[in-house]
């Protein structure tokens, strides 16, 4: 099997999840920190929204 076969094999097991936040004056370091990370449904840092109250970020389903 080459690398490209077993990527593709990997990549369709799990759902992947794009962290987005509001980067205006009101967003928390921790939500501009996450901005852009691409988190596996399986990662155990994946984060649980909202993270905090008020919180404005939300997770894009990306594949």
């Amino acid at each position: 099997m080459d690398m490209k076969m077993l990527m593709d094999l990997i990549w369709n097991q799990h759902t992947y999840w794009k962290f987005i936040a509001e980067n205006d004056k009101k967003s928390c370091p921790v939500c501009r920190e996450f901005d852009g990370t691409v988190f596996r449904d399986d990662d155990p840092d994946f984060p649980e929204l909202p993270l905090h109250p008020n919180c404005r970020c939300v997770l894009v389903q990306v594949k």
